[in-house]
């Protein structure tokens, strides 16, 4: 788990299998504010699902048995997506 601040969190999963990875994104998902409209990519490997809203950025990305969610405030955004991008998500 990676935070710059209370309201700011970068969080790796490592999963025991696809299955627990795909149950634990969905988790994720259904925890975000019902005031966001994700976009979302789905395959049998690879989903993704981003939204924000006037405050917040939040990412959820599983790839395999691995999921990368953040929960960060807007501006944080571009931090995200280059973290997002240099581990090949």
């Amino acid at each position: 788990m990676a935070t710059k601040n209370d309201t700011s969190a970068m969080v790796f999963y490592v999963c025991n299998s696809e299955e627990e990875s795909k149950s634990a994104f969905t988790s994720l998902k259904a925890n975000l504010p019902e005031d966001v409209k994700p976009d979302e990519v789905d395959s049998s490997y690879y989903s993704k699902c981003t939204a924000e809203n006037d405050e917040s950025y939040y990412s959820i990305i599983r790839m395999g048995s691995t999921v990368l969610a953040s929960a960060v405030e807007l501006s944080e955004k571009d931090n995200v997506l280059s973290v997002v991008k240099a581990l090949g998500y």
